[in-house]
């Protein structure tokens, strides 16, 4: 089976980006939802994706956010960024223009400072979670991150 991921070829490559950008945003908050999920595999066991899941809601959060500096013209910003900080979601959310960030957190249902507390915790999350088990123990609010991830891969119609 072959899965192949097209990127939309216009005259505008920003558009074009943003756009592939925000529809793979959806795509692993799909994949976050799904790798949640418990499946019973008979009487005795269980299995659940929660490690899967906090990286897909994650990177959902990281692609919302970033497909939406680029449709504002403001590639070149998030580009300069490297390493773990390309991917630090407080540091890329600070990128966004003021409309977006307080779409995001006006949609959070949380007071600004409280918002602000919480980004920071999972700021991150895509780059602790995919190395979990270098560590002994990870904790993440995992509901607050699911909600950014929904906000991440939705329009302000849309949410």
């Amino acid at each position: 089976m072959k899965i192949i991921s097209i990127r939309p070829e216009t005259a505008d490559l920003d558009a074009d980006e943003a756009e592939h950008a925000f529809a793979t945003s959806g795509a692993f908050q799909v994949a976050s939802e799904r790798a949640f999920q418990i499946q019973i595999v008979d009487e005795q066991f269980f299995q659940s994706a929660r490690v899967p899941a906090v990286v897909c809601a994650a990177l959902s959060v990281e692609l919302g956010i970033k497909a939406r500096i680029i449709a504002d013209g403001n590639r070149k910003k998030y580009r300069a960024l490297k390493g773990a900080a390309a991917h630090h979601l407080a540091t890329i959310f600070a990128m966004l223009s003021s409309d977006d960030q307080s779409w995001f957190i006006k949609g959070s249902n949380l007071p600004v400072d409280e918002f602000n507390e919480k980004l920071q915790s999972v700021s991150a999350a895509f780059v602790d979670w995919r190395y979990v088990y270098e560590k002994s123990e990870r904790v993440i609010d995992f509901s607050f991150l699911s909600k950014l991830a929904i906000l991440a891969s939705s329009l302000p119609s849309d949410a």
